[in-house]
């Protein structure tokens, strides 16, 4: 059972993919006033319950593991896990994953996502843009090289987030997703306009 201590765990600063704990720090800040300004429902679950965020977060984690079943769960990542399949597949040629990737479309993703009242997340918008890349290579817009090099870093991303959601479930969707998949705000720039 997920409890806010395992939430704490998730959220640790320690967990970015920065090199030093300062960075770590600002990256792990700025996802959680990300929560803040996007995600209305824990907002709004910090201004009732006077609870932190973490607490907040594990309140409205708790309310979607109650509607959400484990079989929506694994059927939405499993979309995740099938386009992972083609875009990393050696044996299909360029042409055919870009028209591929013009018919993915991660319907169950997406309805859990909505079901979740969350928008903003980096797989629907990496989606997104792969899908005008595609287009544009089977066009003729973009050459080959470019189209590759796009694919690889999609690689990296998705089997990325599959493997930090290896052991998701009804039990902690949500907050997988706003751990793993919530785009976070822009570094602020001080100085520059």
């Amino acid at each position: 059972m997920l409890t806010v201590s395992n939430i704490e765990k998730i959220f640790h600063f320690s967990t970015e993919s920065k090199e030093t704990e300062a960075e770590q720090m600002e990256k792990n800040n700025r996802r959680f006033e990300t929560i803040c300004m996007k995600v209305t429902e824990v907002r709004e679950t910090i201004y009732k319950s006077h609870k932190g965020i973490l607490e907040s977060i594990y309140l409205v984690n708790a309310e979607y593991a109650s509607i959400l079943s484990n079989e929506e769960v694994l059927n939405a990542v499993s979309e995740i896990r099938a386009l992972y399949k083609v875009l990393s597949n050696s044996h299909v040629d360029l042409i055919s994953k870009a028209a591929i990737i013009k018919t993915f479309d991660f319907k169950d993703y997406k309805r859990l996502l909505g079901a979740c009242k969350l928008t903003g997340l980096k797989t629907v918008s990496r989606l997104k843009n792969m899908k005008i890349i595609s287009t544009k290579f089977i066009n003729g817009e973009l050459d080959k090289k470019t189209f590759s090099y796009d694919l690889k870093e999609q690689i990296v991303f998705f089997d990325t987030i599959l493997n930090q959601y290896e052991d998701i479930s009804n039990e902690n969707y949500y907050v997988y997703l706003l751990r793993y998949d919530l785009k976070t705000i822009r570094k602020r720039r001080y100085g520059t306009r």
